[in-house]
């Protein structure tokens, strides 16, 4: 067995010393034989490629240089030679044998992630995220990496804008932007360029562009406020480059001040991208590092912050000139126009009441894309209302009154220089504003300062827009495309010139991977100074080109410029639906990858949503369609898979549900199920052949036709029954328990569009002595009740056990669910089951609740086993119990879901809960991982499998039940850059580790899809996994010094034990009970011996919380009429739909904030329990707060409660759990019956919530719904439009029409303008200092509307406010 030894150093360094010493060497040599040369370079060429692919592997481990996968070498390589491995013994498996593609035979891919190269010494910096990367150009090795942890309090994941090295080479600095913030539906959008605007009349709020009309944008902020808009988030690295080391592994270190690379983080207010301070440079001499959020000397590390007021709302852009003289800003001025500011560089601070020493005003928007290097020349946007002399009575009089060019300002002179227009009907497009100023960042050349020198800029221009009519050109535009732009102009007396030259002219798609041209892309990497060359990669080597060699490489790679139109491409028509499936048998002997096709014709391609009239047509004469099934068999031992194909048609005389929705099954190698589809393997000595079942006969079937006359055990049998009950009778039943209904079944002859409570149906045929789990679920009709009318849809579930040998169900639990829809396929709920393998046991987990263990052979009420789990991983593989069942693996992580909460879940966090039904104990765990990691179970071990960035597949080993460390090890490896063979990504990339044992032998599986044991999921597409068997011994690594991806235990949940120690079930199990230690009776002055302070005092973790899981309590059989008898259970669907109304209330907006206080107090103490919020009023709950808040963390308590992925707003409801037992009789009498109530958890989720609210595009799951609280709100909204009042005018005022009169905007009345710099509100004349004031006293005036409208709202706004002008330079100036 080997241990890890390093001994390999750094292989990089070592590979590239030898091939230049080797080309050294033949270098000019004369050669005896004159193939002597040629067989050197072969070498070379093999021994580099051998060490692109495994230098990892031997830099770990030298001696496994001897165990490499002969399969995976090149097969004319000279190394095949030295592995001792021979062909018969092939430990590379697949199931349809492909050329598998390494990183020597991939294009190089790190110069696309290029942000730095420094050509002295032949290196190129990248980020791969999260790593920091150093690659030799000559090999194209890596020779250092340093990982980037994402900062805490900064939402990840991390992009990079801006990559420097400096002048001397000794410091990198990256500029990263956190995209949590910059992708949220809000968050992109601004990113984009459009702005966030208030319009309370409508919808609430409305996306706009730039508007030149407009002055101050004062319902901008009221929105950003209103929102909550989180700032955009910023991060800064710096390393020292470090070339006096051992090896290149020693490249990267922080400073010497320093102990991370992260030099500082920082926020700008949510905008438009052009719009962010953009400053991020190293001063001429390399000592200091310039950024937006400060000045930072590389010596010792002390920052001088500087034009943070610049970072909030009010302001928009930055720059710093190249001489670090000025800072330049643009300020929206409440007057109207904009106000160019410029700040000197030195006496800059986080406050400007000194500053600005210069202001430049411009009518409408500007914007700000470059300053020169002495803050002479501003090339800048501009938008304009168009003048008025211009406009004429053509039809281009319709045309939009605003106006768009792009220009150099001389600072100097005044003068405007325009270099390109767009046309008035492009203004407000959203396309004509994407200048992508972090890809490539306009600049301009140096200031020419003597006769002969020209001044220069560059810039990146959208499409559609039009050089200037002065800008002197050889060829114009191309409208299509977006070019990149280098105008040139001889020093001037005035202005930037006249008339500036365009000297160079490149097509974006130059430097795209999809090119039209034969030649390879180029990738644009730097320009000098001056714009007299720039540094390019092409065809796998950096060079510099003039200016006139970048025009002929552009022509070259952009072909003739031609684009072909839709017209020239034939359309498709043809319509495949195709699912697959990829499974071992649940004894681990044979891998299956099915796949099966329905062919397009007997798809209705033309009207996917037909309607009943349709239905019933086609059930006179229906359409019959035909499975084209093909499977690839592997069985244990072989190396080559077996493959079948068949056609088959089903008959038309059945409902067959859409295999979609199905898991496909396998319990041995003879035998597979797809749902409806069961097939027969027969396996021959070199082939096998493959037959279909009678769909009639299949377990799917048989269990619909069963659930059909088991579905209605509650139905209202005699009318004439006299029942008095205190709840009213509803006509209409919901619930297929109470009701005799047609049930309709999701088929492809009966699409659930077309038909109401239709039923989609999926379940498995993995069995446990012919016993199968079958889920039949459909979405709840809505009703009129006002406060029903939720966007969080509902759905009833029956999830039954169909039993093979009794031919008919004998176990079913009925409840509702709503919520998690987006987590969802084919909008199911996302279910999840496991069968126990021995015992009548079934775990089970529903949206909404929480996970639960039934008994299927009683129909006693389940237990509660964990909270509610955030799962991220595919349900086929989610739970699993031990092989001696005293234990279930749960890759998956509780979460508590908290009102209107949205806290962001790290992608790299994967959890895994353990329950130990013996002890009667659920242990909570995560770790921290950049690749996917998956779990095994054993009877006393826990072994999670990852893939790790040097393409180790690792094992690491935990004890049961205190998941204690024993062992970590590496099984095997693969070769760098190892790609899929199925869709050619790299399994680096959300690479998924199984390791199964069959008859002694290890098979690891890796791949992009899991490979289900037992029973996998059917999706429209899977990847083939490459297997590998592990005939070597493993790598020990020393757990001692282990740091990296380690289960932390984050809870521990008690419930009632379930086993004995023999694992039998308890007598008692299931029915509810106090045993002993189950009750807390610890006081102040007394001690507890109960299982929660027992375990207290054994954990030395004090942050581990220990608690009991709520179990349900309530039967339905125990509530009483008032004539003293039990609710009949006709009236039970009633209780239902009082549940569902009292869970609504969440949405309201009640009359008075009163009224809204006691009924959320009610709430926290049903959903609570008084014990755990004694509090009458929210008062003495602050009160409470404000004497804890120095020890309690809320941050961190709020991360607790809450993982996102489930983002919601929602509330805790009431939920009915029935469980029935049925008998032998088929009449439907025959069953024994409880219920049970539970709090669930119904969600709005919050993406889907801001795009309802915002009237944005939706791209979610669902439809759109009314909002309850738009019932309300817009009753209240009509009232206060037509009140006569002072409160009635106040909020037309603000809330009205958007034009009440032609040219007026929103009522609101602007201070009237006296003179320059005096303005007049109310009577009070304000001059320049005190501007700002007069949008405070509006803003007043606009809450107090708020709260005529929604009670209290205006208040919250109102403090909103307050902490923004704690950040603003405005409260100094108040």
């Amino acid at each position: 067995m080997s241990r890890v030894s390093r001994d390999g150093q750094d292989s990089a360094s070592l590979t590239a010393e030898v091939v230049d010493s080797l080309q050294t060497w033949i270098s000019g040599r004369l050669w005896t034989f004159k193939d002597s040369e040629s067989k050197i370079q072969l070498w070379i060429k093999d021994f580099l490629d051998m060490m692109l692919d495994w230098g990892k592997v031997i830099e770990t481990q030298p001696d496994w240089i001897h165990y490499l996968h002969q399969q995976l070498l090149p097969r004319t390589s000279c190394f095949r030679n030295v592995l001792e491995e021979s062909d018969s013994d092939q430990s590379i498996v697949q199931l349809d044998p492909q050329s598998i593609r390494t990183r020597h035979s991939e294009p190089i891919t790190w110069p696309d992630r290029c942000i730095a190269v420094d050509l002295e010494k032949d290196l190129a910096f990248t980020y791969d995220e999260p790593f920091i990367c150093c690659y030799h150009i000559k090999t194209g090795m890596m020779t250092a990496e340093i990982a980037v942890p994402v900062p805490p309090k900064v939402h990840g994941p991390l992009t990079v804008r801006r990559g420097l090295l400096s002048s001397n080479g000794k410091y990198l600095a990256i500029l990263f932007e956190a995209m949590g913030p910059s992708t949220d539906p809000i968050g992109n959008k601004i990113r984009a360029g459009r702005r966030l605007q208030l319009n309370v009349t409508s919808v609430g709020y409305r996306w706009t562009l730039d508007d030149a009309s407009m002055s101050f944008d004062l319902f901008g902020i009221l929105a950003h406020m209103a929102v909550g808009v989180d700032p955009a988030e910023f991060v800064v690295c710096l390393l020292e480059i470090n070339h006096t080391g051992p090896a290149r592994t020693h490249l990267f270190i922080p400073p010497s001040w320093a102990t991370t690379p992260v030099l500082v983080t920082g926020n700008q207010t949510m905008r438009w991208d052009l719009d962010d301070v953009d400053i991020f440079h190293f001063s001429a001499d390399s000592l200091k590092l310039i950024t937006a959020f400060g000045t930072f000397d590389l010596e010792s590390g002390a920052n001088r912050k500087q034009w943070l007021f610049a970072l909030g709302q009010l302001y928009q852009g930055g720059k710093v000139t190249g001489d670090s003289k000025h800072f330049v800003t643009v300020l929206r001025d409440i007057g109207g126009g904009c106000i160019v500011q410029f700040f000197d560089f030195d006496s800059g601070s986080t406050n400007p009441r000194e500053l600005p020493h210069r202001e430049i005003r411009f009518s409408g928007v500007v914007h700000l894309l470059a300053i020169s290097n002495h803050g002479r020349f501003l090339l800048l946007t501009r938008r304009e209302m168009a003048q008025e002399a211009r406009k004429t009575k053509s039809r281009k009089a319709a045309l939009p009154d605003q106006q768009a060019s792009i220009g150099v300002w001389d600072c100097c002179d005044g003068e405007w220089t325009p270099l390109l227009l767009l046309d008035r009907d492009l203004v407000n497009r959203l396309p004509q504003w994407n200048f992508s100023p972090y890809t490539f960042q306009p600049r301009f050349g140096p200031e020419a300062m003597l006769e002969g020198e020209v001044n220069r800029v560059y810039l990146c221009v959208p499409p559609r827009w039009k050089l200037s009519g002065n800008v002197r050109k050889q060829k114009p535009l191309n409208p299509e495309e977006t070019h990149l732009l280098l105008f040139e102009s001889k020093i001037s007396t005035k202005g930037f010139g006249k008339n500036p030259t365009l000297k160079l002219q490149l097509p974006t798609t130059t430097f795209s991977s999809k090119s039209l041209g034969t030649n390879s892309p180029l990738k644009f990497i730097s320009w000098d100074a001056n714009f007299d060359c720039a540094t390019i990669y092409q065809d796998l080597s950096f060079v510099k080109l003039d200016q006139e060699q970048l025009k002929a490489a552009s022509l070259a790679i952009s072909g003739n410029g031609i684009v072909p139109t839709s017209g020239d491409i034939p359309a498709l028509t043809e319509d495949v639906h195709t699912s697959s499936a990829l499974l071992m048998s649940s004894r681990c002997s044979t891998a299956f990858h099915i796949q099966i096709s329905i062919n397009s014709s007997s798809l209705n391609t033309t009207n996917s949503a037909r309607k009943i009239e349709d239905t019933e047509l086609e059930a006179i004469n229906p359409r019959k369609y035909t499975y084209e099934i093909s499977v690839s068999c592997l069985l244990t031992g072989e190396e080559q898979a077996r493959s079948y194909s068949l056609i088959y048609s089903p008959p038309t005389t059945i409902q067959h549900p859409l295999l979609a929705h199905q898991y496909a099954c396998a319990s041995d190698e003879d035998y597979v199920s797809l749902g409806f589809l069961e097939l027969d393997i027969s396996h021959g000595y070199e082939n096998m052949s493959i037959s279909v079942k009678d769909p009639s006969e299949s377990v799917l079937h048989r269990a619909i036709e069963c659930f059909k006359l088991r579905a209605n055990p509650l139905k209202y049998h005699s009318p004439e029954t006299d029942t008095v009950g205190f709840v009213n009778d509803n006509s209409t039943l919901r619930y297929v328990i109470f009701a005799e209904t047609e049930m309709n079944f999701e088929d492809m002859n009966i699409p659930s569009d077309g038909l109401a409570n239709c039923f989609i149906v999926n379940g498995e045929t993995y069995t446990q002595d012919g016993r199968h789990v079958i889920q039949a679920s459909r979405l709840l009709g809505r009703s009129s009740e006002s406060f029903e009318d939720r966007e969080g849809t509902q759905f009833e579930t029956c999830l039954f056990i169909y039993d093979e040998d009794a031919e008919d169900i004998t176990w079913m639990a009925h409840t509702t669910t709503g919520g998690d829809k987006s987590e969802s396929q084919h909008g199911l709920p996302k279910t999840v089951w496991a069968l126990h393998k021995e015992l009548p046991l079934l775990a089970w987990h529903l949206p909404g609740h929480r996970l639960r263990l039934s008994n299927f052979e009683t129909h006693e009420a389940p237990v509660t086993i964990a909270e509610s789990l955030s799962i991220v991983i595919d349900s086929a593989d989610t739970f699993s119990f031990s092989p001696n069942g005293r234990y279930l693996l749960v890759q998956a992580q509780e979460n508590f879901k908290n009102d209107l909460l949205s806290l962001r879940r790290s992608p790299n966090l994967w959890g895994v809960t353990i329950c130990d039904f013996q002890q009667g104990r659920t242990t909570g765990a995560t770790l921290i991982s950049d690749s996917p990691v998956s779990m095994d179970l054993d009877d006393e071990l826990l072994h999670t499998y990852r893939l790790t960035r040097d393409g180790a597949v690792e094992s690491t080993t935990y004890s049961l039940p205190g998941l204690v460390l024993t062992q970590r090890q590496y099984l095997t490896f693969i070769p760098a850059g190892c790609c899929c063979s199925t869709c050619g990504k790299s399994l680096d990339s959300q690479c998924k580790v199984s390791v199964v044992e069959h008859e002694g032998e290890l098979l690891a599986i890796l791949g992009h899809t899991t490979m289900g044991i037992g029973r996998a999921s059917i999706i429209n597409e899977v990847c083939q996994p490459l297997m590998i068997r592990i005939t070597t011994p493993p790598v020990e690594l020393n757990i001692d010094g282990i740091q990296e991806s380690l289960l932390a235990i984050t809870s521990i949940r008690l419930f009632p034990a379930i086993l004995d120690d023999e694992g039998q079930i308890l007598n008692n199990a299931f029915i509810p009970r106090d045993g002993p230690g189950d009750t807390c009776v610890k006081l102040e002055d007394t001690e507890c011996s109960c299982r929660v302070c027992s375990l207290k005092l054994t954990t030395s973790d004090d942050s581990v919380e220990i608690t009991w899981i709520p179990q349900m309590e309530t039967k339905i059989s125990d509530f009483k009429l008032p004539s003293g008898l039990p609710v009949p259970p006709e009236q039970i669907e009633e209780l239902h739909r009082l549940s569902e109304i009292a869970g609504t209330k969440d949405t309201c907006i009640w009359e008075d904030m009163t009224s809204s206080a006691r009924e959320s107090i009610n709430r926290m103490k049903v959903v609570l329990g008084d014990e755990a919020f004694p509090w009458d009023n929210w008062v003495e709950f602050k009160e409470a707060m404000e004497e804890i808040k120095e020890i309690f963390d809320h941050e961190e308590y709020m991360k607790r409660m809450f993982e996102p992925g489930h983002c919601g707003s929602g509330c805790q409801i009431p939920l009915f759990v029935h469980t029935f037992s049925f008998g032998e009789s088929k009449d439907g009498s025959d069953f024994h019956w409880s219920s049970s109530t539970t709090t669930g958890w119904l969600e709005e989720d919050l993406v889907w919530y801001y795009e309802r609210f915002f009237g944005g595009s939706f791209e979610g799951a669902r439809r759109w719904y009314e909002f309850p609280a738009y019932k309300s709100l817009s009753v209240k909204m009509e009232k206060l439009k037509q009140d006569k009042t002072a409160k009635g005018k106040r909020f037309r005022k603000y809330f009205g029409p958007r034009l009440d009169k032609h040219g007026k905007a929103l009522e609101i009345e602007l201070p009237a303008k006296k003179g320059d710099d005096v303005f007049v509100k109310d009577g009070m004349e304000f001059g320049d200092d005190l501007k700002p004031m007069v949008t405070g006293l509006i803003m007043k005036d606009v809450f107090e509307s708020m709260s005529d409208l929604v009670p209290g709202l205006g208040k919250v706004f109102e403090q909103r406010l307050h902490t923004m002008l704690n950040q603003s330079f405005i409260e100094d100036m108040l």
